[in-house]
């Protein structure tokens, strides 16, 4: 089985240095890292260069480029891995891979549980504060798919995520600019503006689509 692991722009060195003892530990598993780049490099400076090779020596660890898909990462392995921040993960989830998210800050607890949209599926699906039970998950998962079937399974906040899902998000934004370019260069305030951008939006992609 294999995990592709997701970093973001701060990373806690804990996070590497878990799955790869991980690896080295167990024979079955594979790991891609999908890097934004700087952390990963980052974890290369310190103190792990032989627990990194250790890992290269297993034949069964892989770094993409930092220029690819995390939706490639995530279609290559039974299972994505993110940490801080949910955009890699959602990324691969809205193309149809497994996705965990490991939640060292807590985000789906306090002030902030209100976007803690991955953690909204309850319990061991996929959304973890140690990297311990995850892993326990995971292994009784590979062992018997039926112990936990919606383990990595996004599908009911997919919508919440993007309710599109067609590839035009780039349209959409291009038409809402210019139909509020438009309402600036007709004298209209800047409130109507938006106003006006937000009613034509809404006739074209949905009033359900605007909050």
């Amino acid at each position: 089985y294999t995990l592709a692991l997701f970093d973001n722009s701060i990373v806690d060195p804990n996070f590497y240095r878990f799955f790869l003892d991980w690896l080295i530990n167990d024979p079955a598993l594979g790991i891609i890292i999908k890097s934004k780049g700087e952390p990963w490099d980052m974890f290369k400076k310190g103190s792990s260069g032989r627990l990194i090779q250790q890992a290269i020596n297993t034949g069964r660890f892989y770094v993409m480029s930092p220029d690819a898909s995390p939706a490639d990462a995530g279609l290559l392995s039974d299972f994505s891995v993110g940490t801080t921040g949910i955009s890699a993960i959602a990324v691969a989830a809205l193309k149809g891979a497994k996705v965990l998210f490991l939640d060292y800050t807590k985000m789906g607890q306090g002030l902030i549980k209100p976007y803690g949209i991955f953690h909204s599926l309850g319990p061991k699906r996929c959304a973890f504060y140690e990297p311990e039970i995850l892993k326990e998950a995971i292994l009784e998962y590979i062992n018997n798919p039926e112990s936990n079937p919606y383990l990595g399974d996004p599908s009911p906040i997919l919508d919440k995520i993007d309710p599109f899902r067609d590839g035009k998000a780039s349209q959409r934004i291009g038409e809402y600019v210019e139909w509020y370019l438009e309402g600036v260069d007709q004298n209209l305030s800047k409130d109507d503006s938006i106003r006006k951008a937000t009613d034509k939006y809404a006739e074209k992609w949905g009033t359900d689509k605007v909050i």
